[in-house]
């Protein structure tokens, strides 16, 4: 049996026990194989020979453990568990149907010396076509121009909130972990919303009024704990908009919650007590998340703006032969 051979056998003795560990750490399977490739290194490994592990990370045979351990998450899980898409979830409306955007927050820009330009997205740049992100899509070749500029429009301002919101939160000043794990879960909301107003059925369209109430309560909360403002326990946007910092205005707010629903009415969609929203007045509501999360998350403050920003990456010795950059 050739080394190679020997490690192989050596790692399906081990991989499924330590996998079996990490899972029960509560660690995604994306992380997994950098964390079982370190564990084998960290506490099954004794010596290398011909070197120390010391800076093993830096070392090209880490890389050789490191790939191994990744082919094996592949083959156990699937490829899209160990490299998860990052997109989050928006919106569109074409001719009165809902379609669904996978939104990327991040731009990758490959270069041909194996390194890599990532840019955070605050907005759709000049060389992205928001329509390529729309899933299960019209065809727009059956579109006429006019129509392929309108459905590029809708796409390009609901891509744009969403890059917005998502820089915004993520440069927010917020030290405690337990509101930044709630501003973590505004985006979730507004992406949960977004599938179920597509998914089209009365159930999931009262429930996706529920998640857009949500994303605009937490960012909203979010807003008054940074500003030191106690406020009560209550689903009621409008009080807890009226209790925002007098310092900015507020009224293209006040004026954009006239068209959402009271706490009363969302809590009656979220136990179906009523009949579904109509198809007009859910993207009336999402329209209005949209604005509201807009507008509190970029009064946040923040000691750094990243508006595209990008940074300048080359690849980790661990991912030798391996792609920099997945969508």
């Amino acid at each position: 049996m050739t080394q190679q051979e020997n490690f192989q056998a050596f790692l399906t003795d081990w991989l499924p026990q330590l996998d079996e560990a990490l899972a029960k750490a509560g660690k995604s399977v994306s992380e997994r194989p950098m964390e079982a490739a370190r564990l084998i290194v960290d506490e099954l490994i004794v010596d290398i020979k011909g070197d120390t592990k010391d800076n093993y990370l830096q070392k090209s045979w880490f890389a050789s453990i490191f790939l191994t351990v990744q082919d094996w998450y592949k083959k156990r899980y699937g490829i899209g568990q160990v490299h998860p898409k990052r997109n989050v979830h928006g919106v569109v409306k074409h001719f009165g149907a809902f379609y669904l955007l996978g939104i990327p927050l991040t731009v990758s820009k490959p270069q041909s010396d194996g390194t890599c330009w990532l840019t955070f997205a605050k907005d759709v740049l000049p060389e992205e076509d928001a329509t390529t992100w729309i899933l299960n899509g019209p065809s727009l070749d059956g579109l006429r121009p006019k129509q392929v500029a309108t459905l590029r429009r809708e796409a390009t301002k609901t891509a744009t909130h969403i890059r917005g919101i998502a820089n915004d939160l993520m440069t927010a000043d917020v030290a405690d972990d337990a509101d930044r794990a709630m501003i973590a879960s505004v985006l979730r909301h507004l992406g949960k919303a977004a599938a179920d107003m597509c998914a089209l059925d009365h159930e999931s369209a009262s429930l996706a009024v529920w998640d857009l109430h949500m994303a605009c309560e937490k960012v909203i909360k979010a807003y008054l704990t940074q500003e030191s403002v106690v406020y009560q326990l209550t689903h009621d946007l409008r009080e807890l908009n009226r209790l925002a910092s007098a310092k900015h205005d507020w009224s293209v707010v006040k004026s954009a919650l006239c068209g959402f629903p009271s706490e009363t009415r969302v809590m009656q969609w979220r136990y179906q007590e009523i009949g579904a929203p109509s198809a007009e007045e859910l993207w009336r509501f999402y329209g209005v998340a949209m604005q509201v999360c807009s507008t509190y998350a970029s009064r946040m403050t923040r000691k750094w703006t990243f508006n595209n920003f990008s940074v300048h990456l080359k690849k980790p010795p661990w991912l030798d032969g391996e792609a920099l950059i997945r969508d």
